[in-house]
């Protein structure tokens, strides 16, 4: 008994030790484990991706456009924070921080838009002056007025917010990309785990609590069954009753 439970507790440990490798994905059964090497290598990538994404945060709030600095900090935030921690914790959220920078993207791009579209529109996106006569309402009269909409500031903006759909794309598409690959690493390991763990169970070398049957069977001296379904071995009951 103390050989059989000396090795159950080994095992058990060999078991806790697999676990503590292994990060369970959010909204899945998938576990990742180690990073890949495709993973270590895109990470320097991502950091300058992120990097380059602060810097157009900046560039956004000199020239005043805050609302698209504020979208942009989401994705610097959380990639810097993910960056610090160490490799398990960056294979956990590349799945987060890639939906972020996916939807960022799509928000930037819907700005730039709307800036093409509208006044004084595409013709003036790169120029520092451009008169455009806007029509005011005064004392219920329209009143038309010559004002100049474009500085260094739009322009510094409108640049911003091009670089903010570039890097916030580069972002997603490279974070996915690592989780992708992790992802695959992750159910090839799964299956080749299963498929040990079933050889194991056909040969008859672990039982319900991890325990060698071998081991058991040589010092029992009689046949010990598979983990599994065990028929019923007793007397046979009758369902009807006797005339």
């Amino acid at each position: 008994f103390g050989s059989r439970s000396s090795r159950c507790s080994s095992l058990c440990i060999k078991s806790v030790a697999h676990s503590n490798l292994m990060l369970p994905l959010a909204g899945s059964s998938l576990a990742l484990g180690m990073p890949t090497d495709e993973v270590l290598q895109l990470r320097p990538l991502l950091k300058f991706f992120i990097f380059c994404l602060g810097s157009t945060v900046v560039a956004e709030v000199i020239a005043g456009f805050l609302p698209s600095a504020i979208t942009d900090v989401l994705t610097v935030v959380y990639g810097a924070m993910l960056l610090h921690r160490d490799m398990e914790g960056l294979v956990q959220g590349l799945h987060v921080i890639s939906v972020i920078a996916a939807l960022n993207c799509a928000l930037q791009a819907f700005s730039l838009l709307q800036i093409l579209l509208g006044k004084p529109g595409a013709k003036y996106f790169l120029a520092n002056e451009c008169i455009v006569s806007v029509a005011r309402i005064k004392e219920g009269q329209p009143v038309y007025e010559h004002l100049n909409l474009c500085s260094w500031h739009t322009v510094l903006g409108n640049l911003a917010i091009c670089s903010a759909v570039v890097f916030e794309f580069l972002c997603a598409r490279l974070s996915w990309k690592m989780f992708k690959s992790q992802e695959a690493a992750s159910m090839a390991m799964a299956s080749t785990l299963d498929l040990e763990t079933r050889g194991s169970l056909r040969g008859g070398r672990v039982g319900l609590m991890g325990s060698d049957l071998a081991a058991s069977e040589a010092g029992s001296g009689r046949p010990i069954p598979l983990a599994g379904f065990t028929p019923y071995q007793g007397q046979p009951h009758r369902m009807v009753e006797d005339d």
